[in-house]
């Protein structure tokens, strides 16, 4: 998934790129051009978040299976 939102990252930059580029030019941008960069700003956005709380979630799961081995060593 992080390569995915990486790659679509990407797709992006290039077409934002593309748009700042025309502006300059003086080239109109279709709506549909715009909604979509904004769609995809939201996507990310909702993609790293679930990334970042599927991080989180593995990591306090992992946490409760790691052997006090501190413990351990003390009872023999």
């Amino acid at each position: 998934m992080i390569a995915d939102v990486q790659n679509l990252e990407g797709i992006k930059d290039s077409v934002q790129h593309a748009v700042d580029e025309a502006r300059r030019n003086g080239e109109e941008i279709e709506s549909i051009v715009q909604n979509w960069l904004n769609k995809v700003d939201n996507t990310v956005s909702d993609a790293k978040k679930l990334i970042n709380t599927e991080g989180h979630a593995k990591a306090q799961c992992s946490m409760g299976h790691v052997p006090n081995l501190f413990t351990r060593h003390q009872s023999q």
